[in-house]
């Protein structure tokens, strides 16, 4: 592959030399005799305008050169002499002038004149009978007369219209029909350099909407750019203006943009970023360099900026040329570019030599067909390039998927072995979970077995539903532990025609409360066995002093303690008896809800008020029957599906809502409302709940 392209390349250049012609110091031949010498122009500087007035200065004239025309406001006369050497019509062809008007005076006896022709790079373009780049032509015709002479009068009015050359031959004689001739094979060539790139730029405009690759975009947008510049070049472009007075302003836009665009592209085909980030900053250094001198070409400092841009843009091929050469052995898209961008090179070079007549010019015109063909050539090989870079992308995912392969398979073979060792310990842990799980069920299973026997000795040590049932005709007992055991009690107790009923609310929920219960259970048993005259002030009171001296509280931080409702009811006077520690009775007379609150304090504990000492509270029911309910907290302080609590306010509407039912639907409503509150259970109890309820007559 390589060395085919290699070979290529040398034929190419070594085709484009042997059929490029030559051009000799004569500028016209007629079977190999020479029309005109370059020599036989003879210039003369003059600010006269009367013919007759400047003949009479022939000694003044000098062979006419290109450098002797001074920049700014000048006016020369060129004078030459044409012989009639067949019946060819000729052209007087004007190439890089720096003449604004021309007019052509044509004599054959150097007495009379006639003007035979206008031109110059601000003659409109309407009224030039031919037209090519900023050139002028002017008809030569001897009519029947063997000699003519023919006097240029050449005014510079502007500034100095600039195009770069080294040994310029600006003044060309040559027969109609030759020029005719070079001009369409120009065109042939420019027109199909204009289809070929014009189809691999909508080739790649369309693979970029397909693919999203911005390599696409960026070759689209270069090819465009030196599509547009070479039609500029060639002189096309002078067709859409007025004159030739931005033809130059043009074609350096144009160019330097299109080199701008080159960079860009080179720069994402090569990977010049991550790869060459020095140079990757230069190149971008250029690239700003060629859109200021852009600027610059608006002030027209061509003396400048041609020189300067010449430079840039083709030194800006030789780090993109020793990047693709370096890369190209690793890349198929770097190696179409290194040839693509190596060839247009050696055109670009051939059109350097050319301009500077170091090489024969093609077609006999200079600066167009070389970048022409160099252009073309560069263009169908970068597309080329980017067709290659699904190749090494194919290349380069083939072989990630066979270093993922060999990742994997090491990967695999690591972590098999992993659980291998894995599943080793796992077994070891599995067999020591299994013992340790064994005996943490023995363990829960003595627990679970314990706490149901401290539930039957809290059964046991509550009253029973028959027992209360002897003395009362209606009561409830709702009674639902957050755990198997609860921290809330009930005591009911016959004495001395009095009957007692205690609810208490223990510290804590569960075994802490449950003991707590037990303890108290057991101090109410013995306070009221020893007590003559029964109160429930004084029941609580002993029972506070009672459960700080059994818990120590004097000397120990423990704040354990419950709180408490104690009612003694006198059926003989009709009359209930109530004091409270933190806990209040509710009592419905009449469909009327009266709250009886007692002391601040509770039982137990070191947060007790001083000034709020338990007292007793009378209630009468010898007119109308009574309700009396006493609860802990734990129905009204239950939250619910909405994430709030049951709150006492709505409890106590309850409560009044059901009092006129008997005491056994009462329970079973309160049931209901509790379930439906906690969408059926769903929603977690968050402490004991004891409601006990009773009517009296």
């Amino acid at each position: 592959m390589r060395n085919t392209l290699n070979y290529s390349i040398y034929l190419i250049i070594i085709f484009l030399l042997i059929s490029f012609e030559r051009v000799e110091d004569s500028i016209a031949k007629n079977n190999d005799k020479p029309l005109f010498s370059y020599s036989d122009f003879l210039m003369y500087e003059s600010e006269e305008d009367q013919l007759l007035n400047v003949i009479q200065h022939t000694s003044s004239f000098e062979r006419y050169s290109f450098s002797k025309v001074k920049p700014g406001e000048s006016q020369y006369w060129i004078k030459f002499d044409v012989e009639k050497y067949s019946e060819d019509p000729l052209l007087l062809q004007l190439v890089y002038s720096r003449f604004d008007h021309l007019e052509l005076y044509r004599s054959f006896d150097n007495k009379t004149f006639e003007k035979v022709g206008e031109g110059g790079i601000l003659y409109d373009n309407e009224l030039k009978k031919k037209i090519y780049r900023g050139y002028s032509y002017f008809p030569i015709s001897l009519e029947d007369k063997n000699i003519a002479h023919y006097y240029l009068k050449c005014n510079n009015d502007d500034k100095p219209f600039f195009e770069f050359q080294a040994v310029p031959k600006d003044l060309i004689l040559e027969k109609t029909a030759k020029i005719d001739q070079k001009i369409n094979s120009l065109d042939l060539i420019l027109y199909l350099f204009i289809g070929a790139v014009s189809l691999m730029i909508l080739y790649n405009f369309c693979l970029y909407f397909m693919v999203k690759d911005k390599g696409y975009i960026y070759y689209a947008l270069h090819a465009t750019a030196v599509l547009i510049f070479n039609y500029c070049f060639s002189g096309k472009i002078i067709f859409h203006l007025e004159n030739a007075e931005y033809f130059q302003q043009i074609i350096h836009w144009s160019g330097f943009t299109s080199a701008a665009l080159f960079l860009i592209f080179g720069q994402y085909i090569l990977n010049v970023k991550s790869k060459y980030s020095n140079l990757y900053t230069i190149l971008n250094i250029v690239i700003v360099g060629l859109m200021i001198l852009n600027v610059f070409v608006y002030f027209e400092w061509y003396f400048v900026i041609t020189p300067l841009g010449t430079i840039l843009i083709n030194a800006t091929y030789l780090p993109l040329i020793y990047i693709a050469k370096r890369e190209k052995s690793f890349s198929i898209t770097a190696k179409f570019f290194y040839y693509g961008i190596l060839i247009n090179f050696v055109f670009i070079t051939l059109h350097i030599f050319q301009t500077f007549d170091l090489l024969p010019v093609l077609f006999g015109y200079k600066n167009v067909s070389a970048l022409l063909i160099g252009s073309g050539l560069e263009q169908m090989i970068f597309s080329l390039s980017l067709g290659a870079k699904i190749t090494d992308s194919q290349a380069k995912v083939r072989k990630l998927m066979m270093e993922q392969n060999v990742m994997l398979e090491n990967e695999v073979s690591r972590r098999t072995k992993d659980l291998l060792e894995a599943k080793e310990e796992v077994e070891i842990q599995n067999e020591t979970l299994s013992e340790m799980n064994s005996r943490l069920g023995k363990q829960h299973d003595n627990i679970k077995s314990s706490i149901n026997y401290a539930k039957r000795i809290q059964d046991a040590s509550l009253p029973t539903i028959k027992n209360i049932g002897k003395y009362v005709n209606d009561f409830s007992v709702l009674h639902i532990p957050r755990d198997t055991v609860s921290g809330d009690f009930y005591w009911f107790k016959r004495v001395r025609d009095k009957t007692i009923v205690i609810v208490g609310d223990c510290t804590g929920h569960g075994v802490p409360g449950a003991l707590m219960s037990i303890l108290a259970i057991q101090k109410i048993e013995t306070i009221v066995s020893t007590l003559e005259d029964i109160k429930p002030s004084v029941i609580l009171e002993q029972l506070d002093q009672e459960i700080r001296y059994a818990l120590n509280q004097k000397s120990s931080h423990l704040n354990d303690g419950m709180d408490a409702v104690v009612c003694v009811i006198d059926e003989k006077k009709k009359e209930i008896e109530y004091s409270g520690a933190k806990n209040p009775l509710v009592v419905i007379q009449e469909n009327e809800l009266k709250v009886f609150k007692g002391s601040r304090n509770s039982i137990g504990g070191n947060l007790n008020f001083l000034d709020d000492p338990f007292n007793d509270q009378t209630i009468s029911y010898k007119d109308s029957p009574i309700t009396m309910y006493m609860y802990s907290d734990g129905y009204q302080d239950q939250f619910g599906a909405n994430g709030k609590k049951f709150m006492p306010k709505k409890f106590k509407n309850l409560l009044l809502e059901i009092s006129k039912y008997n005491h056994i639907q009462q329970e079973k409503i309160l049931y209901s409302e509790l379930n439906k509150w906690t969408n059926n259970g769903k929603i977690e109890q968050i402490d004991d709940i004891l409601v006990f309820g009773m009517s009296l007559e």
